[in-house]
């Protein structure tokens, strides 16, 4: 539990609040002047005492660099969640895509999985069937 959960090989990487003390969030980003061209944002959960380890359960990423990368301003946000079986399914949040301008350590970025958190939770639990969050 004690290795560091923030994503590497980006330019700066950190773990910021999701609001509940079972939930961490963990961006890394490049950052070219005043442009992102790759990020990673991920929900973590640790479901004491049955899962006592850190688990991706919610991500999302840009990569306009490598061409089989996901350009969220161009073609749309989606989140990948995990499934009880482990694997993953895509969901695309009701909301517009994100803000441009934001730097993905903002807010504004990895909001949609601290807001969603009992969401993402829930489907990874299997205790609903993946659908869009609000």
């Amino acid at each position: 539990m004690t290795r560091s959960l923030e994503p590497s090989n980006y330019d700066t990487s950190k773990t910021v609040s999701a609001g509940r003390s079972d939930c961490r969030i963990t961006v890394g980003f490049d950052q070219q002047e005043n442009h992102v061209p790759r990020f990673l944002v991920q929900l973590h959960y640790i479901n004491l005492p049955d899962t006592p380890q850190w688990t991706v359960i919610a991500r999302f990423d840009h990569n306009e660099t490598s061409g089989g990368g996901h350009d969220v301003y161009r073609e749309g946000l989606h989140i990948d969640v995990r499934r009880p079986d482990g694997s993953m399914t895509k969901v695309h949040p009701r909301h517009g895509g994100l803000p441009k301008t934001e730097e993905p350590s903002s807010a504004g970025v990895w909001s949609p999985l601290a807001d969603e958190a009992q969401y993402f939770i829930d489907v990874y639990n299997g205790d609903i069937s993946p659908g869009a969050p609000r």
